[in-house]
C-alpha cells in the first residue's frame, strides 16, 4: 500500500472516530483540490469557497456510510463534489444536465495523445474560456482528468459510467477542443496575412 493510501486510510479512520486531527488533515489534503475544481466550473470564487464548504460537510455527515470496497476516498469525495456542481447547473439554468454518451463505443487511451498535446499547449485561461461551449459532460471530464489527475477508473466511480463510456466522452471532449484550437488559430493567421497586406 503506497504511503498517500495509507495517509487516506488513516484520515477515513480518524473522520470515522471524530478525530479533529483526521478532520485537519482531510481539509489540508482536500481544500485547494476542490477549489480549483468548483473555480474552474464556476469562474467564481464566492461559488467555489461556498461548494468547497458544501462538500466537508456532506463529507463529514455521511463518512460512517463510506466503505472502501474499490472506490478509493478522493473518488468518492469528489463523487460527493460532482452531486453538488450537477445541482448548482441545474439550480442556475446554466445547461441540461443529461447525456447520451454513454453509447459512445471504447476509445484506446493511446489514440488521445495528438488531442492531449493541444490541450498541454493551453494556459489555464485559455483552457476556461475555450471549453465553455462544450458540453457539461465534457468539460466534467476534463476538469477531473486534467486539473484534478484522477484516474479514468476513479471518473467512472465520480461520473457513475463505466470505463468505456470515460473513455469515449474524453475522446470527445479532446477531439472538441482540438477543434476549436485549430480553428481559432487558423483565423489568427488569416488574421495576421490580411493586416501583413495592409501595412
Amino acid at each position: 500500500m503506497s504511503s498517500e493510501k495509507e495517509g487516506l486510510t488513516r484520515i477515513v479512520f480518524g473522520l470515522k472516530n471524530g478525530e479533529r486531527k483526521a478532520a485537519q488533515k482531510f481539509f489540508d489534503y482536500f481544500f485547494d483540490r476542490l477549489y480549483r475544481y468548483f473555480y474552474f466550473r464556476t469562474g467564481s470564487c464566492e461559488e467555489a469557497e461556498d461548494l468547497t464548504s458544501q462538500v466537508f460537510l456532506k463529507v463529514f455527515q455521511s463518512i460512517n456510510q463510506y466503505e472502501e470496497r474499490g472506490v478509493p476516498f478522493p473518488a468518492w469525495v469528489f463523487r460527493i463534489a460532482h452531486n453538488l456542481l450537477v445541482d448548482y447547473y441545474r439550480r442556475h439554468n446554466h445547461i441540461k444536465v443529461e447525456s447520451l454518451e454513454d453509447c459512445l463505443p471504447e476509445v484506446e487511451v493511446g489514440s488521445l495523445e495528438i488531442e492531449e498535446k493541444v490541450l498541454a499547449s493551453l494556459t489555464l485561461e485559455e483552457l476556461k474560456t475555450e471549453i465553455c461551449s462544450l458540453t457539461f459532460d465534457q468539460q466534467e471530464v476534463l476538469a477531473l482528468r486534467y486539473l484534478e489527475e484522477l484516474e479514468i477508473t476513479e471518473i467512472a466511480e465520480v461520473m457513475r459510467r463505466n470505463p468505456s463510456a470515460v473513455r469515449a466522452l474524453l475522446r470527445r471532449a479532446l477531439t472538441s477542443l482540438a477543434k476549436k484550437i485549430r480553428k481559432k488559430n487558423d483565423l489568427a493567421v488569416s488574421e495576421s496575412d490580411k493586416n501583413r497586406f495592409l501595412i
